[in-house]
């Protein structure tokens, strides 16, 4: 008979921090909690897939607060606009492996984003495919010391990516980041020969006598879109620009040609460019500063006003005094009523901007339907109190009262 062990220490397992998965970080879950084995005649084994397909259901219900990944992406392009580089949008045209080679008990590992708890290719990965795709595209034939012919990159391809001999590139590549939550699959690989890969010796022949095991492995499904960044190195903040954009022209063939990721041999990891959201991003980008700048405005105005009549001017824009009546009386009746330190700007801009605007001559009159002119202003009752209070308030600030 069967049965499931854990083997971890005993709070652990009774607080089962594992299945916290709407909060927990995706990555300590795959790589610290793969925690169930069957015991089957004495011999405990791993269930792959059984973890797999449960971790990918608990990935479908994590909820990222705050817009983590979006901010996070948003601070990269910020990052990278200031320092003169150049940001791409592509889509995964196919599923994506990525941190496949990683030590994991499922034999295959998966590279999570330290902390935003999501696929990610890492910088130094991305600069890797750039560099492979230009020595293969722009490297020449020459003959070493002793006369043999090799591949050789060429000039260009170490001056933009370094190399041991002269040290960092021209460019940085930056961490290439989804947009959005990833949708996560279980795939399955199938290796026939297992005893001739796992024979060092050599002396197993490949057969069909063998027996074939799948392997479940973590994807990425296709249709995620992604963000990569290439920005100046250090030591080369002013570029020639016509260079960074031969690098950004070529980026996309490259994701498209070579892929990312692992197993792009058999078509995983190719992308696509996505020109329409690159112009969609910046121009919510430049939306975003707009607002930035109006509230940058707006505070300067707002740092300029007295205690009072600041605070009014944030009711007003927050209830919208100017064309709503009843949200303009309620707030000022409640700070009448709770003593509300007024001071005289605050009083006049009040009876300037709002009660004359509103009720025009209420000040001057504010029981005018006591009256007998025929143009005496619409009557207000709320309104007519308030204008009492105030104008008290008024006299007793100018020694009056």
């Amino acid at each position: 008979m069967s049965s499931t062990i854990c083997p971890l220490y005993k709070e652990a397992v009774e607080n089962e921090p594992w299945k916290q998965k709407q909060t927990a970080h995706s990555g300590l879950l795959f790589d610290k909690f793969p925690a169930f084995w069957e015991n089957n005649s004495g011999e405990y084994q791993f269930e792959k897939a059984d973890f797999l397909n449960g971790f990918v259901r608990g990935f479908e219900k994590v909820s990222f607060p705050d817009n983590l990944i979006e901010d996070a992406c948003r601070r990269q392009r910020e990052m990278v606009e200031k320092l003169g580089g150049k940001i791409l949008i592509l889509k995964n045209a196919s599923r994506f492996v990525t941190g496949m080679g990683r030590e994991h008990p499922l034999e295959n590992g998966f590279t999570w984003h330290h902390t935003l708890g999501v696929p990610f290719l890492p910088g130094s990965s991305f600069k890797g495919i750039l560099r492979a795709w230009y020595r293969e595209s722009c490297g020449e034939i020459v003959q070493n010391k002793k006369g043999d012919e090799i591949w050789q990159e060429n000039e260009q391809t170490e001056r933009w990516f370094g190399s041991q001999e002269k040290g960092v590139g021209k460019f940085i590549c930056l961490d290439m980041l989804p947009l959005e939550k990833p949708r996560l699959v279980v795939e399955i690989m199938t290796p026939h020969y297992g005893p001739y890969y796992q024979d060092e010796s050599g002396k197993t022949a490949p057969g069909d006598w063998h027996n074939p095991v799948p392997i479940p492995f973590l994807a990425v499904e296709a249709g995620t879109s992604w963000q990569v960044a290439i920005i100046p190195g250090p030591s080369h903040r002013t570029i020639d620009q016509s260079e960074l954009e031969k690098l950004e022209k070529r980026i996309p063939l490259a994701l498209s040609c070579l892929g990312a990721g692992a197993k792009t041999a058999v078509g995983y990891g190719r992308f696509e460019h996505q020109p329409d959201l690159e112009k969609e991003l910046q121009q919510e980008e430049l939306r975003r500063k707009q607002e930035q700048l109006k509230a940058q405005q707006r505070e300067a105005e707002l740092s300029a006003l007295s205690p009072s009549r600041r605070k009014l001017a944030e009711l007003a824009e927050q209830h919208q005094w100017e064309t709503n009546n009843s949200a303009f009386l309620e707030n000022v009746e409640y700070l009448l009523q709770k003593d509300f330190e007024f001071d005289e700007d605050a009083i006049l801009c009040l009876k300037d901007e709002y009660l004359e605007a509103k009720w025009k001559g209420i000040w001057d009159n504010p029981d005018a339907k006591k009256g007998k002119k025929k143009d005496k202003p619409k009557y207000n009752e709320r309104a007519a109190a308030i204008v009492h209070k105030l104008k008290e308030i008024l006299k007793t600030l100018s020694g009056n009262g």
